[in-house]
């Protein structure tokens, strides 16, 4: 398990843009109710892969 942290947080959201949370999962391949927690700060606790995928989404937009 994987704590997301304020920074990824952040950089998900600047990231995020204009894309809806449908259009964020399939980008990212995390589940639409897993991302919409922890985008609105329900969850900050993740399994790895889920935290693996945001992070490496996260370094194809830098």
């Amino acid at each position: 398990m994987n704590e997301i942290s304020e920074q990824v947080l952040t950089a998900l959201l600047r990231n995020k843009g204009m894309m809806n949370i449908a259009q964020l999962s399939e980008a990212t391949g995390v589940n639409r109710y897993t991302l919409a927690d922890v985008l609105t700060g329900k969850r900050t606790i993740v399994q790895r892969g889920t935290y693996n995928k945001l992070v490496d989404w996260l370094a194809t937009k830098a």
